[in-house]
């Protein structure tokens, strides 16, 4: 009896901590987007840019996202980098990774 108390106690307590590092619903990301913030491209800086708490809007986020979208704009290429709080997304077969879902 007293180990199965001991476990269930390792659990919450572990839950918690989890928690308060950043998983779950207390999960912060670096959120900005290069057309407006010109440190948000690469090569990252991450000293100069802060971890945000991802907004409580009653998605569930449960990772970060980098997304480079490249476009013909002007009459030349151009790339922007977003980084943003995220649902889902999965590891691209290409080089490069896709989003699922966008805010």
């Amino acid at each position: 009896m007293r180990v199965f108390v001991g476990v269930i106690l390792a659990l919450v307590y572990g839950h918690v901590n989890m928690t308060e590092m950043g998983f779950g619903p207390n999960l912060r990301c670096y959120q900005c987007n290069s057309l407006t913030q010109p440190r948000c491209a690469d090569h990252f800086d991450n000293r100069t840019m802060i971890l945000t708490p991802c907004p409580d809007d009653g998605r569930n986020y449960s990772r970060c996202v980098k997304m480079i979208q490249e476009m013909y704009l002007d009459g030349k290429w151009t790339r922007r980098y977003y980084r943003d709080c995220a649902v889902t997304g999965v590891i691209g077969l290409e080089d490069g990774r896709w989003c699922l879902d966008r805010k």
